[in-house]
């Protein structure tokens, strides 16, 4: 996990050489989706299921033949939605218990290579690359099922960093980094790309509880992890540029 953020470094570091030796270089606006989720990899904690949420801003493609690398700035809004049963006393029934919808919205960096079968780089790509996000802010809605004499909705603030002990409020505490590897297929017809995907965060996001101080006083409880499936669309202006030796 440490070693992520080097992989983004390394990832970047191949923009000058493709600018040296490049065909093409392109730039425009991108717009898209997320269908985000969290997965917790004990097996244990809330039930998650997928939320969905948008994702834009600007993406880059240095080209060269079959090779390209896609860096892209994005405003990235993930999270997820849970439930919880609880079960009655003496029947054994389970009956929904409270409901968790959570929207964490991220400042995101994202650095793609793309292999293309053509040797122009249109038509059918696959792309892989490493992600870092980092936390904005966001919102949470818990509706607790069961309250008497009817259900109650309670809406809070998302923030980042540890978890502070005592909680004196109802702030949902987030890690205020996200980072990952992404993987996907795309379509390129002169300047619309298209790509959907597949994201895989690498981060605990579930903050420790710190004191006063901001030290460590336990860890994180259920470690979960962000997942979420991608879909975009980008318009790319394109320049032709010689190749250098």
């Amino acid at each position: 996990m440490k070693r992520l953020p080097l992989w983004l470094l390394a990832c970047g570091g191949l923009l000058p050489a493709f600018a040296h030796a490049q065909q093409q270089f392109a730039v425009g606006p991108r717009v898209g989706m997320n269908m985000g989720t969290f997965h917790n990899l004990n097996g244990f904690g809330p039930r998650y299921s997928y939320k969905a949420g948008l994702e834009t801003g600007v993406m880059a493609a240095c080209e060269h033949r079959h090779f390209a690398v896609q860096p892209a700035v994005l405003f990235s809004q993930k999270g997820y939605i849970s439930h919880a049963d609880a079960v009655l006393s003496g029947s054994g029934k389970s009956v929904p218990n409270f409901k968790e919808e959570v929207r964490l919205n991220y400042v995101a960096l994202a650095v793609n290579l793309a292999y293309a079968p053509a040797h122009s780089g249109q038509g059918f790509q696959v792309f892989v690359g490493p992600y870092l996000g980092a936390l904005v802010g966001g919102h949470r809605v818990v509706d607790d099922l069961m309250a008497y004499p009817q259900p109650v909705e309670i809406r809070t603030r998302v923030a980042g960093g540890g978890q502070p002990y005592p909680l004196v409020d109802r702030t949902y505490y987030s890690q205020r980094l996200d980072a990952g590897v992404q993987v996907g297929l795309g379509y390129r017809a002169g300047p619309l790309l298209v790509q959907a995907g597949y994201s895989w965060g690498l981060r605990n996001l579930t903050p420790p509880v710190v004191d006063e101080n901001n030290n460590i006083i336990a860890p994180s409880g259920f470690p979960s992890y962000s997942r979420a499936f991608q879909a975009s669309c980008a318009y790319l202006w394109s320049r032709n540029a010689q190749s250098t030796p």
